[in-house]
């Protein structure tokens, strides 16, 4: 379940027409969970969900290819891994290991009402998950190991001369580094707000992958727990367009959360291996990823070659369906042969999975 909340600076007219805007279906860079909407005034909802149109076969060949090279950087040693990153060489290691410093200094202020909402009950619907893997998902308000991490980009800011403006851009999430599992629950990350607001500079602390990594290492601190325990990475509540796409052809339907009910809840869930072209193309979707940023970008945390093996889709439900892709990190010895050694460059022409 998604509370959306407003920038300070909308109010009134503005405020419906960013409550479109915002959650309206766009070509993400890999962090906005949003609807493809029409009015609908009829049955006392604002919006109505439509279908997305499928995906064209040089989209989906292009998906592919991108979670083959996703994979690819993942289980590379990070100076094979950053051949992948077009314009960045030496190594893909995020700079940025400094709570809450780094987070800061780059105009970000935590977002308290995200943080009371989970603390009221708000959040994705994932019980039935949790459950089944024995997975303790109680509050840390309630003596559980769920803590939740919410950030807004909300304060201009100067580096090395370069003025960033604030975007607004909402990072919240779910951390349990007991369970080793971590949940995007909001992300709509400064690219994308950019572009909606036309602001021409985006801060360098920008992908979910690298904010979520400070507030993990955080939360692995004061619990005193492992910071390398991950074990499932998940992205919740899921309405990007593009994803929706990629979903709808995997799945073979033209609405994935009209069918929840029928075929996609837990017990019917969906298992892709990275082998596949279905899991390679989820993995590189809006909503995969960045998971995949997340390991490559920590190798130095989470092992050099540790890695993606699968992605698990179903439906989960709160006060509606919601669908939910679930990647299961896997570990492998860093010794291992490199098959990948010496890939140059961006073989695929994939682009910066900037958030």
């Amino acid at each position: 379940m998604r509370l959306l909340r407003f920038p300070t600076a909308v109010s009134g007219v503005a405020a419906v027409l960013f409550a479109f805007t915002h959650a309206a279906a766009v070509h993400s860079a890999g962090n906005v969970s949003t609807f493809a909407l029409e009015a609908d005034p009829g049955d006392g909802n604002l919006w109505k969900r439509v279908p997305y149109p499928p995906i064209s076969q040089s989209k989906w060949v292009e998906a592919v290819n991108e979670g083959c090279s996703l994979i690819a950087a993942m289980g590379s040693r990070d100076s094979v891994a950053v051949t992948y990153f077009p314009g960045r060489t030496g190594s893909i290691q995020s700079p940025f290991v400094n709570y809450p410093a780094d987070l800061t200094s780059w105009g970000y202020t935590v977002n308290g009402g995200d943080i009371a909402d989970f603390r009221m009950g708000a959040g994705p619907g994932l019980q039935h998950m949790t459950r089944a893997l024995n997975i303790n998902w109680r509050r840390d308000d309630e003596g559980g190991p769920v803590v939740p991490a919410a950030w807004k980009h909300t304060t201009q800011t100067v580096h090395d001369g370069v003025t960033y403006p604030a975007t607004n851009a909402v990072f919240s999430s779910l951390i349990n580094v007991d369970d080793g599992v971590l949940v995007g629950w909001q992300k709509f990350g400064p690219a994308y707000m950019a572009r909606m607001y036309q602001i021409p500079t985006v801060p360098r602390l920008k992908n979910w992958g690298e904010v979520v990594f400070l507030d993990w290492m955080e939360v692995a601190r004061r619990r005193q727990k492992d910071i390398s325990n991950i074990k499932y990475i998940v992205s919740a509540d899921i309405a990007n367009a593009e994803t929706g796409q990629i979903l709808q052809r995997i799945l073979g339907v033209n609405d994935v959360k009209a069918n929840c009910r029928r075929f996609y809840r837990w017990n019917r869930r969906r298992e892709f291996n990275m082998d596949t072209e279905e899991g390679r193309a989820l993995l590189s979707s809006p909503n995969g990823r960045g998971a995949a940023i997340f390991l490559i970008m920590h190798k130095n945390t989470f092992g050099e070659k540790t890695t993606i093996s699968k992605v698990t889709v179903w439906c989960g439900y709160v006060s509606s369906y919601e669908v939910h892709m679930m990647f299961t990190v896997q570990k492998q010895p860093d010794d291992e042969d490199e098959e990948m050694e010496g890939a140059e460059g961006n073989p695929d022409g994939w682009g910066d999975f900037q958030q």
